[in-house]
C-alpha cells in the first residue's frame, strides 16, 4: 500500500460525506488493538503499517457497504434521535448528521468508561468537538451547516 492508495480511500469515504480523520479513528481502534505497542509510535513506513493500511482499507469497504457507517437522519418535526449498538473490543463505528449552523446540539453517550467518543464538525480546519474522548455528552451551538461526525470507538 501507498500513499496514492490513502489517498484514493480518502476520496472514496468524502464522497459519502465522512471524512479522513474518522476513516482514520476506525482503522486505528483495530490496529491499536491487535497492536498496543505501536501507540504513540511512526510506524506507517514501516512494515507494520502495511498491516495499518490493509485494516483502513477494509474499514474503507465496510464504510461503504454500511457496516462501519450509518447516517442520522431526523424524522419529520422530531428534535431528537437515539441510535444504538454494540461493539465489540477494537471495533468503532461512524455515524454522520446533516446539522445547520446555529442549531443547538446535545451529544449524550451511554457506554462503559472504556469506550472513546469523536465529534467533528463537517470541515477539518475546525478543531473536534471531541476527540478520542470518554467524556460522554456534549452541547453547544454549531458555527456551520454540514455533516458533522461521530465516531464511537471500543
Amino acid at each position: 500500500y501507498s500513499q496514492a492508495d490513502r489517498d484514493r480511500w480518502k476520496e472514496q469515504v468524502n464522497n459519502l460525506k465522512l471524512s479522513s480523520r474518522a476513516l482514520y479513528d476506525l482503522a486505528d481502534a483495530e490496529f491499536f488493538y491487535r497492536f498496543p505497542q505501536q501507540q504513540g509510535r511512526d510506524f506507517l513506513n514501516k512494515p507494520v503499517g502495511q498491516v495499518w493500511n490493509a485494516i483502513a482499507f477494509d474499514k474503507v469497504n465496510a464504510i461503504q457497504s454500511g457496516n462501519a457507517l450509518q447516517r442520522i437522519v431526523f424524522d419529520p418535526g422530531a428534535i431528537g434521535k437515539e441510535v444504538s449498538g454494540t461493539l465489540k473490543p477494537g471495533e468503532a463505528r461512524a455515524y454522520i448528521a446533516g446539522l445547520a449552523e446555529g442549531q443547538l446540539m446535545k451529544v449524550n453517550l451511554t457506554a462503559d468508561r472504556s469506550i472513546l467518543l469523536s465529534v467533528y464538525p463537517p470541515t477539518s480546519d475546525q478543531k473536534p468537538l471531541l476527540e478520542d474522548s470518554t467524556k460522554r455528552t456534549w452541547s453547544g451551538t454549531l458555527t456551520q451547516n454540514g455533516f458533522y461526525e461521530f465516531v464511537v470507538i471500543s
